[in-house]
């Protein structure tokens, strides 16, 4: 056999055993709409895990049936990095959560340049009783509590939740849980998390044995009795108990980014360009106004500058 034609098969056999282990792809486009057909078939969608290598340069990755696609813009990332998408099987418990929809997102921790677009799919079946299709929203793990992804929306047509994410977590599908839940970005009572561990039946017969003293029961005192403990130990949340759960309301004026508070206005301590603002984001911090002053440190020194594009410029 000639060399030439020896190399060529030997590439060509060893593509196919890729395809075979089925990595997960860099792809230029969302290549089928399997999920959907899946979905509207009545059939659940089940995200398989994904491997592929994202540079600099964007692109999308996608699972086969485009179950999970996540499209990455150009310089979101500074170096080329391997992202892995798994199903996830270690997530906190919640009753509004979409069967089979956490997923596990590596590297964990990774922040982004620029915001990535996740597109989501999950089958009418999965949703949970009593949750409505149109309440569905894209939630993190944050500090052990699912936390609703600021911007987050739902194509109930296509059976898809989309969202902007700033860096990786675990994510899933999940109801919101009450009118606060679908707040804007910046306002009052946004639920940034919630517990679900707690049996409701158990927690009624806490309150009714605590009310009742000699056979008489008070409603007033079943009211009084403080069964959960809220408290995050977070300044810019209210810790409310709602039933047999705690929701943790962020107030208005406040951004909560990687769980620490942060004023209107207040800059990252690593970029004073990057400031603190509810009205595009109270989850990451985004760019100051051009031309605020600001210091531009290098090497211990610090001279004036302006900020221009979220980032401190050096005056010249």
């Amino acid at each position: 056999m000639r060399p030439q034609l020896k190399e060529v098969l030997a590439a060509a056999l060893f593509a196919a055993t890729l395809a075979g282990c089925h990595p997960g792809t860099l792809v230029e486009g969302v290549a089928n709409d399997s999920a959907r057909r899946q979905a509207d078939a009545g059939m659940g969608v089940r995200i398989t895990a994904i491997t592929a290598v994202v540079g600099p340069q964007g692109g999308k990755i996608a699972t086969d049936t485009d179950a999970l696609v996540l499209e990455f813009p150009e310089d979101a990332l500074s170096n080329e990095t391997t992202i892995t998408a798994t199903p996830s099987d270690n997530f906190p418990p919640s009753d509004r959560l979409v069967q089979d929809s956490a997923v596990d997102f590596e590297p964990d921790g990774l922040v982004f340049e620029k915001p990535v677009t996740l597109h989501l799919a999950y089958a009418p079946a999965q949703i949970p009783p009593g949750v409505n299709e149109s309440d569905l929203r894209l939630f993190k793990v944050v500090d052990g509590r699912w936390q609703a992804v600021p911007g987050s929306t739902v194509d109930t047509g296509t059976h898809i939740v989309f969202a902007e994410l700033t860096g990786f977590s675990t994510y899933g599908i999940r109801g919101l849980g009450s009118a606060d839940d679908s707040h804007d970005a910046g306002a009052a009572d946004m639920i940034v998390g919630d517990s679900n561990n707690v049996d409701a039946a158990n927690v009624q017969d806490a309150m009714t044995a605590a009310a009742c003293d000699g056979g008489a029961c008070g409603e007033d005192a079943a009211l009084d009795v403080g069964l959960l403990d809220c408290d995050d130990q977070l300044d810019c949340t209210a810790d409310v108990q709602v039933g047999a759960r705690c929701e943790w309301r962020l107030k208005n004026g406040f951004c909560l980014i990687k769980g620490s508070c942060f004023d209107a206005g207040a800059a990252a301590t690593t970029n004073p360009c990057r400031i603190c603002d509810p009205a595009r984001s109270n989850s990451t911090f985004s760019d100051a106004e051009d031309d605020t002053s600001c210091e531009a440190c290098t090497k211990g020194s610090c001279t004036p500058g302006r900020c221009l594009g979220g980032l401190c410029e050096k005056i010249y």
